[in-house]
């Protein structure tokens, strides 16, 4: 599992280094345990996937997006933009996750589009949350 230090807001969630699962199953004798062994496994691997997606989205919401905005050019900014609407979405769509990560994306989101000239902003109504705590 990646440090938490290495989770960065300005990149996408870390994805796990790959398990060679088949090499490790085939050192198993018994197929009762290949069965058990398999199922640990795919729940540990999703407990963890569950874990960065969590540390990588508070860390999006401890960010300063506003400081980051300033000197950056306008395509930065809306491609950062469309990854955190992203990041929303999947949110919506999981249990779980506490509400407060969803308006707090959904504040940031409001704050930088804010920050953009109105021509753009206007482009980007649809990512701008339609309800700030949905």
């Amino acid at each position: 599992m990646p440090l938490q230090k290495s989770i960065s807001p300005y990149k996408g969630t870390p994805v796990l280094a790959e398990f060679n699962t088949e090499e490790f199953i085939q050192s198993l004798d018994s197929s009762l345990i290949t069965c058990e062994v398999k199922g640990w496994y795919n729940q540990k691997r999703q407990e963890a996937n569950s874990i960065l997606q969590e540390l990588h989205i508070k860390t999006l919401c401890d960010t300063d997006w506003l400081d980051w905005c300033q000197g950056r050019p306008e395509v930065e900014v809306v491609d950062q933009l469309i990854r955190m609407h992203d990041k929303q979405m999947c949110l919506k769509e999981t249990q779980g996750v506490h509400s407060k990560y969803r308006t707090g994306l959904a504040k940031h989101i409001e704050n930088i589009i804010s920050t953009l000239p109105p021509d753009l902003s206007s482009v980007l109504v649809n990512l701008r949350p339609s309800e700030a705590g949905s």
